[in-house]
């Protein structure tokens, strides 16, 4: 009788615990990407990128250094990481660069990392110009026309860093990243902006 009864009582908490760590179990869910959690991680994240890159192309649009009839051409170099971290800061740049085209105030070339893009299009232009291949197929009007491509006016350029304490109290990271517009041109810095982040971890009543 008593074996029978260890054996439901094992069986009974075998079940309880099945229930609570499926109850326990984290679900993934589609979020918006904009999105901040209220609890963020310590290290470089999306949150941050989505906060710093957004904030710096509002800041560049909100100054009256473009002209809205003259529409000019901008190149963007990736932001430099002078960070310990591995931060994706192609998608910083691709995020302000993104910004900026929708706000249709100004164009951009490549950047000159994304030489695919270029040699690409240099390649399609030889194409066209090529009378006895494919340019010998097209319509005269439709192709492109030599001397109409269009060097860019200004260089947006800049570099995160970073700089993280530890101690008896916890953990602070602070993050900075710093946008430049050069006029090529003039040779003159037009704008610059800095964006901080800071995040502070206390340290656990267990030391952890």
């Amino acid at each position: 009788m008593t074996q029978r009864l260890d054996l439901k009582f094992h069986r009974l908490i075998w079940i309880v615990l099945v229930l609570v760590t499926a109850g326990c179990a984290a679900k993934a869910q589609y979020v918006e990407p904009t999105r901040v959690r209220a609890n963020p991680q310590l290290a470089f994240n999306p949150n941050d990128l989505q906060m710093i890159a957004g904030k710096m192309a509002e800041s560049l649009l909100a100054t009256d250094i473009f002209d809205p009839a003259e529409k000019p051409i901008i190149r963007i170099t990736e932001v430099k990481n002078k960070t310990s971290e591995h931060i994706d800061t192609k998608a910083i740049t691709d995020k302000v660069r993104t910004t900026l085209i929708k706000s249709r105030k100004v164009k951009f070339v490549a950047d000159k990392r994304e030489a695919g893009a270029e040699q690409d299009m240099l390649k399609e232009f030889e194409q066209q110009m090529d009378p006895s291949g494919k340019g010998a197929l097209m319509d005269d009007k439709a192709k492109l026309r030599p001397g109409k491509l269009k060097g860019p006016k200004y260089h947006l350029f800049g570099e995160i860093i970073s700089i993280a304490n530890v101690d008896k109290a916890g953990k602070d990271v602070y993050y900075k990243m710093t946008l430049n517009l050069m006029n090529l041109e003039q040779g003159t810095l037009d704008w610059s902006e800095e964006k901080e982040v800071r995040k502070v971890k206390d340290r656990s009543v267990f030391g952890r």
